[in-house]
This record gives structure tokens, C-alpha cells and sequence, in this order.
């Protein structure tokens, strides 16, 4: 924050959820209700933050918010509390009944004397520790329903009592008292501006209150200063940076749109689209303001709630984005001329970034590497391109649901066995001396000795501790016995996975049966996750599982192109891949951003098409990664995309490549006559020779690097505009000559080529679907082609089955783990909406929203299929393009998104009824999510950790219903 001159830190440290400051008169607010003695802030922590804060020029702001969002007092003073530990919205009732704005109940009640004791002993604390002359007491979201549901207060308003009048005692019991203690009292607009519960403006005299606005944009601004207060502006149309990451709540049947929905919706997010830096940076906070009124806007917040933020994404939420505001609120946001300067701003902000990164901060990446060395290519207008390029049916209580649930919780293998039997919760103690015995193999003895030495020695803590007995006829477990019936079953596509793993009661042994070495690395990750404990390890008795997974091919696509990442970030992701049951790694290496794959037969691709030396990866990372995937059962799929996306080859054959380095929308033309479908410009022109030799050295070098089967050769998004740019294309096409004519042409040299190296070719959905260039079947045997679908959800994968040809599913609505972020354009207008516009459009995204785990979960890769159809659909894939994503980002893009798509592809997403079981798989997905950070992955959060230790109490209705 001081780095970028902000200069103060807003510290939300209370809530409905938990209550983690020790304070000196109320010890028991923290004791008992914190998440743990592990997660609690002393009054020593505090002073070292104030004390830090000072150090830097930053102020710190303490929040203790009440009298809503006060559920976790409820634990060491329950008298207090209305409406404490119920479920937040009762069965059968409507959004204006429910008792809490969200998951998490719990208000303080005005009429019982003993909360004022309680609470002037919590602020008289809190303003003893922070220096801070403003005091933050909340006041927002106060719940009508939640305060009806007390008895006392149902008397009072059945003597015409107003909610008003009720928050109008509590303020006029505690705003006194805080500014007796030479305090300016911030309150929320809801304070003042609620519909249902507001004060007297008389109760808040404007010399001593400050009113944080966060709804309705520049309108609730401007209602609070022409009242003559003054104001923070944290708009969350604006300034939420929680906004677009979906929603936290389970069993909400929003995430289950039909397949054919498409795109569109908020993706779970009541603030959706996420907000992009541009959003941020183009919000001018004093809009439609006088210039008085402008004088009573203090400045502005950027916002992180924590429903889906924790440490391991909480730089990548924040930064570079706060940047954005804190430039706007130091020197605005405009040029000279009074122009909005984000355009601008972007070179700036990205070498900024930059050094945020250097410094350790794990900051959003805004761009491919290659727009930030080619400055303003990647703008949507040249004109503006730099000259420089430098208790009852209603009220369900939580513990209740943690009883109910918990019987079933032991059960929380990911992806979840298409069969588990553990007919009675039986454990028995794992023996320290305990060993896997298994035929000796190249590959499945390293996993054996991966494994063991994992599950002696990971110590898994699960976050609801399952309800399980200590069987009396149960011995220690002493050794797991693996047998192979196939050792020498490569690993290709179609091989076989299923295993059987049994754990008797009245034995120290347990076996695992499997087909081939593959199988048995599944059986081994699923032994691995039904261990747990420390001291000593317990295992399940009684237990049986046989398993085998739905679909073949199951994977992640990574962009290493756009921006480039190091091998042990590709090995990590293989690894964690693999720990899902995961088995295809796509490699997307090369497109026309940078060329990093050296080949030994054109080494001058990589040497002048990559990022430079740094950014390479040479055949002997190739055979580390390849034997990597081999050692944890996943295949590693290349693919050398093109003819377009070849933009990167210029740089060493300049002759080959159709209008290559281009501004890649030509001024004043229509979006159809754009040169690339994203900038970085560059198709492989099939009219040359020379281009078939190129590639087929290529082709020649990738196959003898990969020993995988298929072969992926791209084929997707041939933009006209760039072929028609060649004179050499124009003559031919001037001879009646067609687009699709040349890229049957191209597929003709290549395709044949390709599987006279016993190679399938897979191909992206365009080659024969695209609307302007594609080529006729008939150049595309089925027996020799598959095709990946990325449009237009399961419409697309119909017309590719249903003509004969397999599928891998791709649907970027539905798959696209990008998704949602904004866009990286540079100048684009859709960045700088009215700011009345709210929470509409898309946030610069071409695929918004951002793709929730619930998104995922509930996809259908078979849907509308026959049976006969069904069988040609191989898997799918999740993909992560690498627009704005890079090293600093890439674990919480991809996890745990990719296990939702992990478990559905292996046993589905449905129970033994047929229902979608996406309710039921949230609380195994966080327990999951939980051991990947155990892991080291930074897998992104779902919900707060309340909502896991209570299970059900964060569903949108009754789990059990």
C-alpha cells in the first residue's frame, strides 16, 4: 500500500463468522468465538501492525461492525444476540424473510441492556489499541427478519414500534459514547440510506460522522454529501474486489443453468462482472457532484470480502487493481486535456506490476509478455498506439446440520469412486512400520515409494473432523498389496484406469487390484486421501471401492505461449493433475505471441520467435516433463497450433507467415475486416513451399519428442482478414480462388504427414465448423481426426459426433478458466461505462462470467447426445489461456476449478437418483481444496471457513430437504 501512496488500511477484523481480536476486557469474544487460538490477532500483533502501518505512512482503520454481522459474539455472550447460529434463510420463505444478508446469522439486540456493557467494553478497547482517529462502527445490513425472529423484540414492535426506532436506541447507546472517546464514528450508508432500517438523520450529526458508500454508484454519493456529510467511496459496482469469482453459497440452483444458456448470467456473483483495473481505474468517485459536494468526498476504498479470499490469493485479489485506484486518487485519472488516460496507463501499470512482482508480490498479470514488449499492439485503436515503444421446521440449527452431515463426511475422496461401500464409520490405526508391497515396474515403483512416504508423513487434519469409531477387531493396518494383471499397458488413450481397493476389519492387510500400473496409481491417490490424523494415522475398515472413470481423456490445457512459464510450474500442475485423477496435459506451446520450444531441425524459431533465453524450453525439459507425466499417469498432449496463431515463426521465416506483425485491427474497419482474432498477428501462408517444409520439420521434432499418440495441430480462428493481406493469396483468390480452398490446401500437406508418423490428429472444432474457412469432411477421415469444441456449448459437440467424428469438450462457456477477468486490450471504450451503468455487461470479457467450480460441476459434456453419440465423446478439458495469467497466478486460475470438471468426468455429477449432487460435493470439494494448499498448491478458496466448520449452514435451503 505505501509503494503505491496508499495510506490507509481498512481493517474489517470482526463479522458474523469470527471474532479474532483479543481484547483485554472481553477475552471471551475471542476465545470462543475465533476460528481457533491459531487465528487470532493479539493486542502485540496489533501494535506491531499500527506500528508498521506508521512506519509507512499508513493508517490503520479498525472495524468492529455491529450491530449486524455480530453472529460470532453469540458463542461467549448468546443473550445478546438475536437470531445467533440459525439457518440464514428459512425453508419456503422469500429473500425479504431470510435472517442474515448472507450464510452466517446474528445481530446485536438493542433492548437487552447487557450488549451496551459488552460493546462500550469492545470499543473502549479497540480505540485504546489504534491510534487511528476514525472508528469504524459498521451499521450495515441490518436484517429485519433476524431481529422479528426475537421475542423481546417482537413485543416491543407490537407496540408500534418501528426496526428504526430499535437501530435509533442502539445508535444513540453507542455513537455518544465513541465520540466521547475523541473518535469520528464511519458508519455504512445503509446507516442512513436502508430502505427497511435506517436513523433519524438527527442521530448522526454531520461534524462527527463519516458514511462509507457501497451501493448504487455516484447516486448514494451524492445523497450522503448533499446532506452535508462526508464520504468514502467504496462503491462495489466499482471498487468490490470480490466481484465476478461466483458465490459461495450451496445448493443454489443458479449454478445449474441448462448447457444451452450459454455465457450469460453473473456466474453466482451478486456484484458481478469481476472488476477489471480499467473499471476501477475510469470510475471517477466525485461524478455528478458540485464542487462543494466534491469537497465532502474524503476518497475512496478498493474492497476485499473474504467469502472466497484467503492467503493464498489475497496479493492476486488486490494488486494490481488497488493501483489502479490509488493512481486516480493521487493524481486522477485524466490527461491535460481532460481525457481519461487508461490507455495510457496500461504501459505504466504493467511495468509496475512488474515490480511489484519482483518484489515478491504475487500480482494479476494484465497481458501476454508480448504486448508489453510490443507497446500499443495490443490496443484496440492504432491511433492511439505509442510513438515510443519504450430450533424449529424454520430454524434449523448448525449443529444439528454438523451432526447430520458429518456421518457421511469421512467420505471425501476426490474425484469421488463411481462405487464406495463402508457399510459402518470403522477406523483403525495405521502402523508406523506400515508398507506397500507391488510388482516391480519403471513407473509404479516411484509412485509406490511417492505415495508411502506422502501418507506416513502428511499428517492430513481434516478441516470437520469425521464421526468414526476405533474398530476393537480391527489389528493395524500393516501393508496395502498391489497387484497388476497388465504391467507392460502403455499409457495411451483408451488404457484402462479401474482398480479395486478393499480394507478389511479383521486384517492388517489391504489389497489393490488393477488392470494395468495406471489403474493403480488411482488406487494409490485414493488409499493416500482415506488416511488422516497425526499421532497416530487412522485409515477406514470395512471399506470396498471399485472404480473406474467415465470418460478416457480427462484434462488441462495450459497457454505457455502468451506467457511463459517455468518447468517446475508445469511439473506442479502435472503433479496436482495427477492427484485428481487427471490424465491429459495439454501443451499448448506455441502460438503467435512467442515460440519457446527449441527444435533441434529450426532451432531459429525458438532463438528469435520466444521471449528470450530465459523463456525457452529445451528437449531435455521436454524429457523431464514428459517423464514426469509418465511417473504420475498423465499423458503430456503437444500442440503446435496453426495455420493460424503462427505469428511468432515470422521472426525466422518472414516468407512463410501472411501478415505477420500488423496492427491487428486496422483503423476504421469493421470487426470482420480484423487481421487476428486477439492482437499478434500471423498465418502460415499454404501457397509457399517453403511453409511445408518448415513445418514439417516441426512436425518431425515435436513427434519424436512426445511419445503421445495424438498429435494436436490447432486449426482454430483463421481470420480472412490476414490471408487477403497477401498478395500472393489475393492473386489466387482473384482466380476463383476460396479461403477454404487454401486451408484445404494446407490440411492436405500436413495431415497426411502427420499420421504417416502413426499420429491422430486433433484439431480445434473450426477446421470444420468456422463459419468463413473451413474445409469439407471429406479431407478429414474420422479414423484419423478428432475434434476439440470450444463454441456454442453442446450444439457444437452434436455436429461433431453426430457427423462421425470423437470429441474432446472444451465449451468456453462452461470450461474457459480465463474467463471473467476483464479483457487485455489496451483503449478499448467498454471499459469506461456511465458510472450509473452498475453491475452490467461484461467487464471486458469476451466469455464472462468467470467460470465457478458450480459452473463446471453441472456441465453436461453429453448432453442432448444419443447413446451412440455419447460414446464418441472422449472427455473434455479444462483450458487456461494465458492472456492474463502467468506464474503468480496459475495455481488459484486453475484449482480447485479443475477438480469440479475432474470428478464429473470420472463418475459424474449425479447421485444414485439421477439428482445433480453439486450441494453435496461442496463440502467434499473444500475439504479437498483444503489438503491441495496442505499440497503447496494455492487452489482458490470457495467459502469461508465458517461455512465448512458448520457444514449445510451456507446452502441456500435446508440440505436435507
Amino acid at each position: 500500500m505505501s509503494a503505491n501512496k496508499l495510506n490507509v488500511f481498512h481493517w474489517h477484523i470482526t463479522d458474523s463468522h469470527s471474532f479474532p481480536l483479543m481484547l483485554p476486557s472481553e477475552p471471551d469474544l475471542a476465545a470462543k468465538g475465533s476460528y481457533g487460538s491459531e487465528m487470532l490477532y493479539s493486542p502485540a500483533d496489533v501494535a506491531t501492525i499500527v506500528r508498521f502501518g506508521l512506519e509507512h505512512g499508513v493508517r490503520v482503520l479498525p472495524e468492529i461492525d455491529s450491530p449486524a454481522h455480530t453472529g460470532s459474539w453469540a458463542v461467549a455472550y448468546p443473550d445478546i444476540v438475536t437470531c445467533a447460529n440459525m439457518f440464514w434463510w428459512p425453508v419456503e420463505s422469500e429473500w425479504a424473510d431470510r435472517l442474515a444478508s448472507e450464510p452466517g446469522t446474528g445481530q446485536l439486540n438493542p433492548l437487552n441492556p447487557n450488549t451496551y456493557q459488552v460493546l462500550k467494553n469492545v470499543i473502549g478497547d479497540t480505540v485504546a489499541l489504534f491510534p487511528e482517529p476514525f472508528y469504524h462502527a459498521g451499521g450495515d445490513e441490518i436484517i429485519p427478519g433476524c431481529w422479528k425472529a426475537d421475542p423481546a423484540i417482537q413485543s416491543f414492535l407490537s407496540e408500534n414500534g418501528t426496526l428504526s426506532q430499535l437501530l435509533e436506541k442502539f445508535v444513540n447507546s453507542t455513537f455518544p459514547y465513541i465520540v466521547s472517546l475523541n473518535r469520528t464514528v464511519v458508519y455504512w450508508e445503509d446507516i442512513l440510506l436502508d430502505a427497511d432500517v435506517k436513523v433519524d438523520p438527527s442521530f448522526l450529526p454531520p461534524e462527527h460522522t463519516i458514511l462509507q458508500t457501497w451501493n448504487n454508484g455516484p447516486n448514494n454519493t451524492k445523497l450522503i454529501v448533499s446532506s452535508g456529510y462526508r464520504a468514502i467511496v467504496s462503491s462495489s459496482e466499482f471498487y468490490y474486489l470480490d466481484c465476478g469469482h461466483g458465490g459461495f453459497v450451496g445448493n443454489d440452483s443458479q449454478y445449474d443453468p441448462p448447457p444451452t444458456s450459454g455465457g450469460g448470467g453473473n456466474g453466482g456473483s451478486w456484484c458481478g462482472p469481476f472488476k477489471t483495473w480499467q473499471t476501477i481505474y475510469n470510475y471517477d468517485i466525485a461524478y455528478g457532484l458540485t464542487p462543494e459536494e466534491t469537497k465532502l468526498v474524503l476518497g475512496g476504498e478498493v474492497a476485499l470480502w473474504s467469502e472466497q479470499a484467503d492467503p493464498t490469493v489475497l496479493d492476486v485479489r488486490i494488486w494490481p487493481r488497488a493501483s489502479a485506484m490509488a493512481e486516480t486518487l493521487w493524481s486522477g485519472n485524466r490527461d491535460e486535456s481532460g481525457k481519461k488516460r487508461y490507455a495510457e496507463a496500461m504501459d505504466r501499470l504493467h511495468e509496475w506490476r512488474h515490480r511489484m512482482v519482483n518484489k515478491g508480490i504475487r500480482a494479476e498479470p494484465l497481458q501476454p509478455l508480448w504486448c508489453i514488449k510490443n507497446p500499443g499492439m495490443c490496443n484496440t485503436n492504432l491511433s492511439d498506439r505509442r510513438k515510443n515503444s519504450q430450533e424449529s421446521d424454520y430454524f434449523l440449527h448448525r449443529s444439528n446440520l454438523a451432526i447430520r452431515m458429518a456421518a457421511t463426511s469421512a467420505q471425501w475422496v476426490w474425484p469421488k469412486p463411481r462405487t464406495l461401500s463402508w457399510p459402518s464409520p470403522l477406523a483403525t490405526i495405521l502402523s508406523p512400520h506400515f508398507t506397500i508391497s507391488s510388482p516391480s515396474h519403471h513407473h509404479l515403483s516411484p509412485a509406490v515409494n511417492r505415495y508411502r512416504l506422502q501418507i506416513l508423513t502428511e499428517f492430513h487434519r481434516p478441516l470437520v473432523p469425521p464421526r468414526v469409531n476405533l474398530s476393537n477387531s480391527s489389528p493395524p493396518l500393516q501393508t496395502l498389496i498391489i497387484v497388476v494383471k497388465d504391467l507392460a499397458a502403455p499409457l495411451q488413450h483408451s488404457v484402462d484406469e479401474s482398480y479395486t481397493l478393499v480394507i478389511p476389519t479383521a486384517s492388517s492387510t489391504a489389497n489393490l487390484t488393477a488392470e494395468t500400473v495406471w489403474g493403480a496409481m488411482r488406487g494409490l491417490e485414493t488409499f493416500s486421501q482415506l488416511v488422516w490424523g497425526s499421532k497416530p494415522l487412522l485409515v477406514p475398515v470395512g471399506l470396498h471401492v471399485w472404480d473406474s472413470p467415465l470418460f478416457e481423456h480427462r484434462g488441462v490445457l495450459l497457454d505457455t505461449s502468451r506467457n511463459y512459464y517455468p518447468v517446475d510450474d508445469i511439473l506442479r500442475t502435472i503433479k496436482t493433475m495427477s492427484a485428481n485423477k487427471l490424465n491429459v496435459f495439454h501443451w499448448h506451446i506455441t502460438d503467435s505471441h512467442s515460440f519457446p520450444l527449441m527444435l533441434p531441425s529450426e532451432p531459429d524459431l525458438a532463438a528469435k520467435g520466444s521471449y528470450g533465453n530465459e523463456m525457452l524450453y529445451s528437449p531435455a525439459d521436454v524429457a523431464t516433463i514428459v517423464r514426469f507425466g509418465l511417473e504420475h499417469g498423465v499423458r503430456v498432449l503437444p500442440e503446435i497450433d496453426s495455420p493460424a496463431h503462427t505469428g511468432s515463426w515470422a521472426e525466422a521465416y518472414p516468407d512463410i507467415v501472411s501478415c505477420a506483425n500488423m496492427f491487428w485491427w486496422p483503423a476504421e474497419s469493421e470487426w470482420a475486416d480484423r487481421l487476428a482474432s486477439e492482437p499478434g498477428t500471423g498465418q502460415l501462408n499454404p501457397l509457399n513451399p517453403n511453409t511445408y517444409h518448415v513445418l514439417k520439420n516441426v512436425i518431425g521434432d515435436v513427434v519424436a519428442l512426445f511419445p503421445e499418440s495424438f498429435y494436436h495441430a490447432g486449426g482454430d480462428e483463421i481470420i480472412p482478414g490476414c490471408w487477403k493481406a497477401d498478395p500472393a493469396i489475393q492473386s489466387f483468390l482473384s482466380e476463383n480462388g476460396t479461403l477454404s480452398q487454401l486451408l484445404e490446401k494446407f490440411v492436405n500437406s500436413t495431415l497426411p504427414y502427420i499420421v504417416s508418423l502413426n499420429r491422430t490428429v486433433v484439431y480445434w472444432e473450426d477446421i470444420l465448423l468456422d463459419a468463413d474457412v473451413k474445409v469439407d469432411p471429406s479431407f478429414l477421415p474420422p479414423e484419423k481426426t478428432i475434434l476439440q469444441t470450444w463454441n456454442n456449448g453442446p450444439n457444437n459437440t452434436k455436429l461433431i459426433v453426430s457427423s462421425g467424428y470423437r470429441a474432446i469438450v472444451s465449451s468456453s462457456e462452461f470450461y474457459y478458466l480465463d474467463c471473467g477477468h476483464g479483457g487485455f486490450v489496451g483503449n478499448d471504450s467498454q471499459y469506461d461505462p456511465p458510472p450509473t451503468s452498475g453491475n452490467s455487461g461484461n467487464g471486458g470479457s469476451w466469455c464472462e462470467p468467470f467460470k465457478t467450480w458450480q459452473t463446471i460441476y453441472n456441465y453436461d459434456i453429453a448432453y442432448g447426445l444419443t447413446p451412440a453419440e455419447t460414446k464418441l465423446v472422449l472427455g473434455g478439458e479444462v483450458a487456461l489461456w494465458s492472456e492474463q495469467a502467468d506464474p503468480a497466478v496459475l495455481d488459484m486460475r486453475i484449482w480447485p476449478r479443475a477438480s469440479a470438471m475432474a470428478e464429473t468426468l470420472w463418475s459424474g455429477n449425479r447421485d444414485e437418483s439421477g439428482k445433480k449432487r453439486y450441494a453435496e460435493a461442496m463440502d467434499r470439494l473444500n475439504e479437498w481444496r483444503h489438503r491441495m494448499v496442505n499440497k503447496g498448491i494455492r487452489a482458490e478458496p470457495l467459502q469461508p471457513l465458517w461455512c465448512i466448520k458448520n457444514p449445510g449452514m451456507c446452502n441456500t435451503a435446508h440440505p436435507f430437504d
